[in-house]
């Protein structure tokens, strides 16, 4: 098994627990996937969280951020954009994604 397959377990966690409606309260959620089979990613891929609704700030769409609106762990430095009118998150990391690496985002 490539390590670098779990990426995309923990892209579809992510998206799947970011689409769900976010609670008056609830200011962050944090998910992790430990699970061991996926595809094989590319190292410069980028991570897309997906929303049901609209959730970008007022900024023009597809201009790239450093405002650090998810955080990993282990950390990954990179920049961000809306797209998608609001409902997607793109991250994109400055360097290659490094294989063998479970990542949690919050």
């Amino acid at each position: 098994m490539r390590p670098s397959r779990l990426l995309p377990l923990l892209v579809a966690a992510l998206s799947a627990t970011f689409s769900c409606s976010k609670k008056a309260d609830q200011e962050t959620q944090t998910t992790t996937s430990n699970q061991g089979d996926g595809e094989e990613i590319d190292p410069y891929q980028s991570i897309s969280f997906a929303f049901d609704e609209p959730v970008a700030p007022a900024t023009p769409e597809g201009q790239w951020d450093t405002t650090r609106y998810v955080q990993f762990s282990p950390a990954l430095k990179g920049k961000f954009k809306w797209a998608n009118e609001g409902r997607e998150l793109v991250f994109s990391s400055y360097e290659p994604l490094p294989p063998s690496t479970i990542f949690t985002a919050s």
